[in-house]
């Protein structure tokens, strides 16, 4: 029986086989990276805010509020050329083809071989590249979501201080409610909770891209407090791919319905 697969430093190893996470890490070609982005051209376009800068003199008063919204609006087109970046890059991992779509949740696994059986080894270090980048790009969409509030902070006068509840603490204070409403249905859309839940795993729990054994804490009907050990649910290649695009159009259609505030910084 083959030992479980380890990762060791950078270094896949399982019985007599051994390969280095870089043997599989590739660049795209500039070509390959057109072709890479091709699907979600139109959207990427569309997540875009465009400032005209302005002259104004950087220690007077009344040009302060134009000149934060031009830096919030520079560093939004700047995020969204790292996503395209990351969108990219996880694209290229994925289209190489991950047949994850079948893996075993017992207990007793104990091999990575039998947890994904149709996995040859390159498999696992395609995997790795798929998930690191995938990790990258949840980061840098709530990234653009949390600039779209630092926008509407100003834009409304909110004079929300950053920290814990941020986006909403702007929310309760923006005083158009069609705007507000159109947040909220945002909020409660499902590809943004997808995409906020596995953003949470992935960040404060349990990663669920990868599957693994953890103690999950369960209260019995007398009231005692009990752990077991059980495998944490996966989030195949398909699924997180699936969010991601979706995100993606999400992202693009809420940029645009919110243009006339995200390019006018409303200086009086």
């Amino acid at each position: 029986m083959l030992p479980p697969l380890l990762f060791i430093g950078s270094v896949f190893v399982k019985g007599d086989e051994i390969m280095h996470i870089f043997d599989i890490a590739k660049y795209p070609s500039e070509k390959e990276f057109d072709d890479l982005i091709e699907s979600k051209l139109v959207e990427f376009q569309k997540i875009y805010i465009d400032n005209i800068p302005t002259s104004f003199k950087i220690l007077e008063r009344s040009h302060m509020k134009e000149q934060e919204y031009l830096f919030w609006q520079m560093d939004f087109n700047s995020r969204k050329v790292d996503l395209a970046l990351t969108y990219s890059l996880l694209k290229y991992y994925y289209n190489l083809g991950l047949a994850d779509d079948i893996w075993a949740n017992e207990r007793n696994v104990t091999s990575l071989r039998s947890l994904y059986p149709n996995f040859e080894m390159k498999h696992h270090s395609m995997q790795h590249m798929f998930n690191f980048y995938t990790e990258s790009y949840y980061h840098r969409f709530f990234g653009l979501v949390d600039n779209i509030f630092h926008l509407l902070n100003i834009f409304y006068d909110c004079d929300v201080e950053p920290g814990p509840n941020f986006i909403k603490n702007v929310s309760s204070r923006i005083p158009e409610k069609d705007i507000l409403s159109f947040l909220i249905k945002v909020k409660k859309d499902p590809v943004y909770n997808v995409a906020q839940n596995y953003r949470n795993a992935i960040t404060h729990n349990h990663r669920v891209n990868q599957s693994k054994l953890n103690y999950v804490q369960s209260i019995r009907s007398d009231g005692v407090k009990v752990k077991k050990l059980e495998r944490n649910e996966y989030v195949t290649t398909e699924e997180f791919y699936k969010n991601i695009n979706e995100s993606i159009d999400l992202l693009a259609k809420v940029t645009e319905h919110l243009r006339p505030i995200l390019e006018n910084a409303k200086t009086d």
